[in-house]
């Protein structure tokens, strides 16, 4: 069992702290007593992440475009949750993520990002650019050539046109979570994209709200599609736009917990208190 507590504080990023502060407690099912209590804001965003590179593999996979390398990566945010996914989609990609290119606000916070990446054996190898988001031509230009899309910010309004991604492009949306918000245009979502769902809860967000569980182009849930029982099928013909939206789920991060937890254990990590 457990518990997350979560903040959303959209001042922090200017402070350079996460926007979505968090913190998770587990406890014995049986009675009931703390057992553990972890930094979530990490663990989210990992998990977050891993659910939107297995979205994007398998979306891929399904439009027959998983085998093809020199895939070019744009990432709106330069958040924790941006620098997961790049982490994330290049580890379930191996070798197909040439190019990544950060949109965000500020230059500052993004050449941050980008040093980290580029400080790390495991990233050092990408091409990594920056462009602002006040750069709207720079935008549409590499909107328009991008393979993969990640959007993950506390925008309330389209982050760009839906004219400018081209037909084989795969959306992962992760930063709205309200129906008054809305990062990738709710109306594209609905006439242009094959859409798959972490949770039926993201129905009621703003990039899905022109969307219901009967809608042509909704496929279904993640689950679903990892376990093969639904597929993009013949929605994956002439349109391959396919997108993601992850809202997140308790399950998951409690499920998370509690393997960090027992690997922890195994490797003599953290700190034994009597409360």
């Amino acid at each position: 069992m457990g518990v997350k507590v979560i903040s959303v504080r959209a001042k922090n990023s200017s402070i350079g702290k996460p926007t979505a502060p968090s913190t998770i407690t587990m406890l014995d099912a049986e009675s009931g007593e703390v057992t553990a209590v972890i930094a979530g804001t990490y663990l989210t965003a990992t998990r977050t992440a891993a659910g939107s590179a297995i979205a994007t593999k398998i979306c891929l996979e399904q439009k027959q475009l998983n085998d093809t390398h020199d895939k070019h990566l744009v990432v709106f945010g330069a958040g924790i949750q941006s620098e997961m996914h790049i982490r994330m989609l290049n580890c379930i990609l191996p070798n197909q993520i040439r190019k990544v290119t950060i949109f965000n606000r500020t230059r500052k916070r993004a050449e941050k990002l980008r040093d980290e990446l580029m400080n790390d054996p495991e990233t050092s190898n990408l091409e990594c650019s920056i462009v602002t988001l006040d750069e709207e031509r720079r935008i549409k230009e590499i909107v328009g050539k991008a393979d993969i899309i990640v959007t993950a910010t506390n925008t309330a309004f389209p982050l760009f046109d839906w004219s400018w991604v081209n037909n084989n492009c795969h959306i992962n949306g992760v930063g709205s979570y309200l129906p008054s918000s809305e990062e990738v245009d709710s109306v594209f979502v609905r006439d242009h994209c094959i859409t798959v769902a972490d949770t039926i809860e993201a129905l009621d967000v703003g990039d899905l709200k022109e969307l219901d569980g009967r809608s042509d182009n909704f496929v279904g849930l993640l689950g679903d599609l990892l376990s093969g029982k639904v597929t993009l099928g013949h929605k994956a013909g002439s349109n391959k736009r396919t997108f993601f939206k992850s809202v997140g789920t308790s399950v998951q991060d409690i499920f998370t917990a509690d393997q960090v937890i027992k690997t922890a254990i195994s490797l003599g990590i953290g700190t034994e208190v009597e409360m």
